[in-house]
């Protein structure tokens, strides 16, 4: 079980809940701009887009800048005081973007195949447990249309050579509390402010579930999506921002 869920900790978490102003880093761009600008390029006005984890509101006031006003823009969040800051900027910065409070494993106010793009940034699916993402892409195939696209980023496990024996350093620790360690489910190494976590090792640390290549590929299949592209950012630039990533463009299967 991931402590992702913990509204308490993203609303400690500057990096999230202030982070306005940063920049979206190259690998989101990219895949923003090759699955969304240029594919619905003429068109993006009229996209009904979806996304999760708003925060602020940064991806969505970007995708939006890039002329993707109009139509029907909603994006959602569970800690209802980012919400409330989302809607705040918004309104001063007259976007048509409605945000609301939400849970990517259950959305009951959005409508079956109501969407074209289902946009999950952020790293959002490594915040909930096995079933709970299992249960995050299912709702996102129902609300996308027939041909809908799910862009999304995600841990790489394999990206960092101390992934396994951290995990199976940690999972010693908790069995000898007398408790259980899902594999792959890691908590960060460093703070907000970039320091080093020195609490790591506590079961009460929040933590991210980090997949593996074909993993990944494997889960979006089951959930009925044909996975278009999974790649680094070390497979698109020279020089990489983000290590420990995969990007991800996927097709709803019919």
């Amino acid at each position: 079980m991931t402590r992702g869920d913990d509204i308490d900790y993203w609303r400690r978490d500057s990096i999230w809940g202030n982070a306005l102003d940063r920049p979206l880093c190259r690998g989101m761009e990219w895949l923003l701009e090759k699955w969304l600008f240029a594919r619905s390029a003429g068109r993006l006005s009229e996209m009904r887009i979806l996304s999760g984890g708003c925060a602020t509101g940064r991806i969505e006031f970007y995708m939006e800048s890039r002329g993707g006003g109009g139509g029907d823009k909603t994006a959602f969040d569970f800690v209802p005081e980012f919400v409330e800051n989302a809607r705040r900027e918004a309104r001063l910065r007259g976007s048509e973007v409605s945000f609301f409070l939400g849970d990517m494993r259950d959305l009951p106010d959005v409508r079956d195949e109501s969407r074209d793009y289902v946009v999950y940034l952020n790293r959002l699916l490594c915040c909930v447990d096995g079933e709970g993402s299992d249960r995050a892409l299912a709702e996102a195939r129902r609300v996308l249309s027939g041909d809908g696209i799910l862009l999304m980023d995600v841990l790489d496990y394999d990206s960092r050579k101390w992934n396994a024996p951290l995990s199976l350093f940690l999972k010693m620790v908790w069995a000898l509390q007398g408790k259980k360690l899902r594999p792959q489910t890691l908590p960060r190494i460093r703070d907000k402010d970039g320091a080093v976590n020195i609490k790591f090792w506590r079961t009460n640390q929040n933590l991210l579930y980090w997949f593996k290549k074909e993993e990944l590929k494997r889960k979006l299949e089951k959930n009925g999506f044909e996975v278009m592209d999974i790649v680094k950012e070390s497979d698109i630039f020279s020089e990489p921002e983000v290590l420990y990533g995969f990007y991800v463009a996927c097709k709803k299967m019919s």
